[in-house]
């Protein structure tokens, strides 16, 4: 392989990391939230899938998801009304306004 082939591809992986950001372990997530962090799309249909919740775009964003190790995520429970999210860099958990 060329010297310049290899550096191509070392900054590429190294730019997609940076570009795409992981939801912070034991925090717990809007879906809505998610879909502004990264491609979380198919592992919240996962998480709901494996929880035998719907799993609908409605679904994915009024539920909450628990950030768990690597951007996994587990334990979504769906929200009846509506999910609040808090505030950008507050270290608040997102979760379900039930009101």
């Amino acid at each position: 392989m060329h010297f310049s082939t290899l550096v191509t591809l070392t900054l590429s992986v190294f730019s997609a990391r940076a570009i795409a950001d992981n939801c912070y372990n034991h925090f717990d997530y809007c879906g809505t939230s998610l879909l502004g962090i990264g491609n979380y799309h198919d592992t919240m249909v996962q998480a709901l899938h494996s929880e035998g919740l719907k799993y609908d775009d409605d679904s994915i964003n009024r539920s909450v998801f628990t950030c768990v190790e690597d951007g996994l995520l587990a334990s979504p429970r769906y929200c009846e009304h509506r999910c609040w999210v808090a505030a950008t860099g507050s270290q608040m958990n997102d979760t379900c306004n039930e009101e």
